[in-house]
């Protein structure tokens, strides 16, 4: 069979004599082009309810722990016959997240700590627990978590504290008093609300209108050290928030970037797929924005759940995946592939989209400007 090339994936180009693709569906790109999906399987019995947060640990011998949560509830995935054990803080139920949160997970040595507003934070100790417990040394709720250098970090503090982050002390997950071994917490003068913050060697604070990097400063009359990126660029979708390797990835208020340590946001999306990903996307459901990284094969994904979501979800709960895709080294080093993954279709999954089927489509599309439109609407 012949094998037909694809050029790559640009949506934003206008389609009249455009040397781009601008609707490939259901592969990933690869180096010799692009390559099909595998379909899609279960691999753990079903939740309780739908899932709305989830992690995996890493432990000392090498396994790894998988975290889920409900909106009530905390999970723990048997790794023998793939069933989830209730590990819920006294075997209770939590003050479920409302509409537009999620649980957030982040691991600091052998703990396993998840946050949501309406509940302490919760810790959970690889070697020894068989169920959460409430987080030591009073720390706030909080939305987001992430662990910065040797220090647990907080941000999304609640309606009192919306501009603060705050921090555990140094190697001390359960200290949170302020002035104590390095704990400490900083209110920001301007930017708006302070979003989700990305860990690592140095932290990313993300707020509506601004960036922030925080250094820690041992030895400093201050613990972190914490400059301005960006002024009036702030994060669009703060889940959306994703470490690969040393390089984070968001979704900002006017596109996608990526930030290299000690540098600045670099766009990787404009003029490729950011204006079609903000005529998708549902503005009043970001929390279903969920950036994820594929650490075996080197790329990164936007799980976008969010289009015509209100209609879908009455319909059919049924899922499908539909993934966009473009080659990693036309991205600028950025977001490799654009891909949707799930979301409910109102008639129930299409067949799943092969190169032949993808070329079809394409062919048809150069033919008739109103087929994409036609297609969204099966």
């Amino acid at each position: 069979m012949d094998i037909l090339p694809f050029a790559d994936w640009k949506p934003d180009l206008a389609p009249y004599k455009a040397a781009s693709s601008q609707l490939i569906e259901n592969v990933f790109p690869r180096a010799d082009g692009y390559g099909p999906v595998a379909s899609v399987s279960p691999y753990s019995q079903a939740l309780p309810a739908p899932c709305r947060g989830y992690f995996y640990a890493r432990n000392a011998d090498q396994s790894v722990t998988v975290f889920a949560a409900t909106a009530s509830k905390l999970y723990k995935l048997n790794n023998t016959d793939f069933s989830w054990s209730d590990v819920s803080k006294g075997g209770g139920s939590y003050t479920g997240v409302g509409n537009g949160e999620q649980w957030q997970f982040a691991q600091f040595n052998n703990f396993v700590i998840a946050v949501q507003i309406n509940t302490v934070p919760q810790v959970f100790d690889l070697t020894s627990s068989s169920a959460f417990a409430d987080l030591g040394g009073s720390p706030p709720p909080a939305r987001y978590v992430a662990v910065v250098n040797r220090f647990v970090v907080l941000s999304g503090l609640g309606t009192a504290t919306p501009y603060r982050i705050q921090w555990s002390g140094l190697n001390a997950v359960t200290t949170w008093t302020s002035g104590v071994n390095s704990s400490d917490f900083q209110d920001l003068p301007d930017g708006g609300v302070v979003r989700a913050i990305g860990g690592g060697e140095t932290g990313l604070i993300t707020q509506d209108g601004s960036l922030r990097r925080m250094i820690f400063a041992p030895g400093a009359p201050y613990v972190f050290q914490i400059e301005r990126v960006a002024q009036d660029k702030g994060i669009f979708a703060p889940l959306s928030l994703v470490r690969a390797g040393d390089r984070l990835f968001f979704c900002g208020n006017d596109g996608f970037y990526m930030i290299l340590p000690g540098g600045y946001p670099v766009p990787i999306g404009k003029e490729r797929f950011d204006r079609t990903f903000f005529g998708d996307v549902d503005a009043g459901q970001l929390h279903l924005v969920i950036g994820a990284s594929d650490p075996r094969h080197a790329r990164l994904l936007d799980l976008q759940i969010a289009r015509r979501l209100g209609l879908l979800v009455r319909q059919d709960p049924r899922l499908r995946l539909r993934h966009r895709a473009r080659r990693a080294d036309r991205a600028k080093r950025g977001i490799s592939r654009h891909a949707r993954a799930p979301w409910p279709h109102a008639r129930g999954p299409r067949r799943d989209l092969g190169l032949d089927r993808c070329a079809h489509l394409l062919a048809r599309r150069r033919r008739d400007l109103g087929a994409r439109a036609a297609l969204d609407r099966r």
